[in-house]
């Protein structure tokens, strides 16, 4: 009898105790059911990640967050696959910047962001881009004009100039080349018609 009672007491004990030994800080109101599912798409989630493919990672994880909303662990997952994917989306896009190709740079920042959010990180890499792209396409506005004008088609240089001073404001640079290349072409329509 005093067995059978130490049994039932240990079984008790071991009904109340266990779960909290259990607990993994999870957050929540999560049975022993309920944990080993979570560490179950924890797991198969890891495996995806293992393979480089934290975005199906991610994925596996958010669809365990939609059953577990208040999993800490999904959500640290959550959180880790995310920085990864950025980390990866920022290299990329820098690998782009670095072969001179500003716009794939900002493609690419352009669709984390409205995949995975916005954040600071996006933010600067994306402005540093933007100002990158735009001082290569005055460079080359510049260069066009340059040349058209060193052939003396002042008429082209113009154009070229007033085209990007129509798409991307009048920068102080813009509106220098302007002004000389118009000067220029109406010295030279001048002389053409005299």
């Amino acid at each position: 009898f005093v067995f059978l009672l130490l049994l039932v007491g240990l079984a008790v004990a071991g009904w109340f105790v266990l779960p909290g030994l259990l607990n993994d800080g999870d957050g929540g109101d999560y049975n022993y059911q309920d944990r080993s599912e979570i560490q179950d798409i924890i797991d198969s989630a890891q495996k995806r990640a293992d393979k480089g493919n934290y975005e199906e990672a991610l994925l596996k994880i958010e669809e365990g967050l939609k059953n577990y909303p208040a999993s800490n662990s999904l959500k640290d997952k959550a959180d880790e696959y995310r920085d990864q994917i950025k980390k990866e989306m920022l290299a990329k896009a820098e690998e782009y910047a670095t072969a001179g190709n500003y716009l794939s740079a900002m493609t690419v920042i352009e669709s984390a962001q409205k995949t995975y959010g916005n954040n600071h990180d996006y933010e600067e890499a994306y402005d540093m881009y933007q100002k990158a792209h735009l001082a290569q396409v005055k460079k080359n506005t510049l260069d066009e004009a340059a040349a058209y004008a060193a052939k003396g088609d002042y008429a082209s240089a113009v154009t070229v100039i007033k085209s990007a001073m129509q798409t991307y404001g009048e920068d102080p640079d813009y509106v220098a080349a302007y002004n000389t290349y118009n000067k220029e072409l109406q010295t030279q329509e001048k002389k053409e018609t005299l």
